[in-house]
């Protein structure tokens, strides 16, 4: 049966995101010897390799086929958590950096294909694609959160369990079935090609990638910054922590109910309030009080968790199997894009970064809410009959 495969894959992927190092990798490495500037070079070198590698293992993925493509990102995960654990050394600091940022941009994107190829109805598609981000929501909260104690006993033991964890994907991936890819060989570019096409003649397709990369990339630039700025206004770092862990539980009920939203209360509109409060909220991101802020940034996140999730399901339905994961990919991409340029230019202001993040977080609401209401009736048209 399709949807056991499909928990299959639920499986797959809980296991796959469980990077109990990811909130902390930064102490791990000042723990293995490096220094705080060779540490910002380990993290710029992995944004490079995600950049770089987007497309390409997009491409890579839908030639041959997506259970291949993943399997061969959990093997680089493999050697980025071996290159951590043996190495005192920054020269192999850096291939694990590479290694991580290229082997996520093989699972990131091509999980999502997969899914939609292991979908037995797609008019149910927006209920697994929710019920997917809710375990990879889920996975990654409860890594954070452990790998902070688990560091207390033996900082080797929260890296030994990373990879024991991919190995465990693995494991559980080699079960699963093969499915669709490019079957013509002698043009590894088709797969760009025909989404290529797909962009110019379909114009839900490009402006999804457009305006919700967007906003996207504007919010997780947001997420991340929090953190400096809960700390700066005097909260402790263990709540700075809760505050995350408590996000990462909402983010999983929201994402469970999708599928009663959409019933309840209807697309279209459902959609518009998610980024009128998302828009909303961004401005009060500049009071200073740290559990004011807290909370928008919970708030900033539910919504976005929601909307993004409807409007990708209308934009993976929009992808031919052979082409999604270039798809995605390309949409990664762009987010990835636009979040570096927005890190850039937040540094240009220095202390007053908080004021362009929530000027570029109401601009990007704004975009999103005309498009949303310019294309209405063709994301109507795109509604999941649950």
């Amino acid at each position: 049966m399709k949807r056991d495969k499909i928990y299959r894959l639920f499986l797959y992927a809980g296991f796959a995101n469980l990077f109990f190092e990811r909130s902390i990798f930064v102490l791990y490495l000042l723990y293995k010897g490096l220094t705080i500037s060779e540490v910002a070079i380990f993290q710029g070198l992995i944004n490079v390799a995600m950049m770089v590698g987007e497309i390409p293992t997009g491409i890579i993925s839908d030639n041959i086929g997506k259970k291949k493509g993943l399997l061969i990102g959990n093997a680089m995960m493999l050697g980025y958590y071996v290159c951590m654990l043996l190495s005192n050394n920054m020269g192999i600091f850096l291939v694990a950096a590479v290694l991580f940022g290229v082997g996520s941009t093989f699972i990131s994107g091509t999980d999502e294909a997969y899914l939609y190829e292991l979908i037995p109805s797609k008019e149910k598609s927006v209920k697994y694609l929710g019920q997917l981000s809710a375990v990879i929501t889920c996975s990654v909260g409860i890594a954070m959160f452990l790998g902070g104690y688990i560091q207390k006993v033996k900082w080797e033991i929260v890296i030994l369990l990373g990879l024991a964890a991919q190995a465990v994907a693995i494991v559980v991936l080699l079960t699963m079935p093969d499915t669709g890819h490019n079957s013509e060989e002698e043009d590894v570019f088709k797969s760009i090609k025909l989404l290529s096409k797909e962009i110019k003649d379909k114009n839900l397709l490009r402006n999804i990638g457009i305006f919700l990369g967007l906003n996207v990339g504007v919010v997780s630039a947001s997420y991340i910054l929090a953190q400096d700025l809960l700390s700066e206004y005097g909260m402790l770092t263990e709540n700075v922590s809760i505050v995350f862990v408590l996000d990462t539980v909402i983010s999983v009920l929201v994402f469970s109910k999708i599928e009663g939203i959409l019933n309840r209360v209807g697309k279209i509109r459902s959609l518009i309030l998610a980024v009128l409060i998302t828009m909303i909220a961004f401005p009060c991101m500049n009071i200073h009080n740290a559990y004011v802020i807290a909370a928008i940034i919970i708030i900033i996140s539910i919504s976005n968790n929601y909307f993004s999730t409807v409007l990708m399901d209308d934009f993976n339905n929009q992808l031919e199997d052979t082409i999604r994961a270039t798809g995605i990919s390309c949409f990664n991409m762009v987010s990835a894009l636009l979040m570096a340029l927005i890190f850039l230019m937040a540094s240009k202001f220095e202390t007053k970064y908080i004021i362009f993040l929530s000027i570029m977080g109401v601009v990007s609401s704004i975009s999103l809410l005309i498009f949303i209401l310019s294309c209405k009736e063709q994301l109507k048209q795109n509604k999941q009959e649950i």
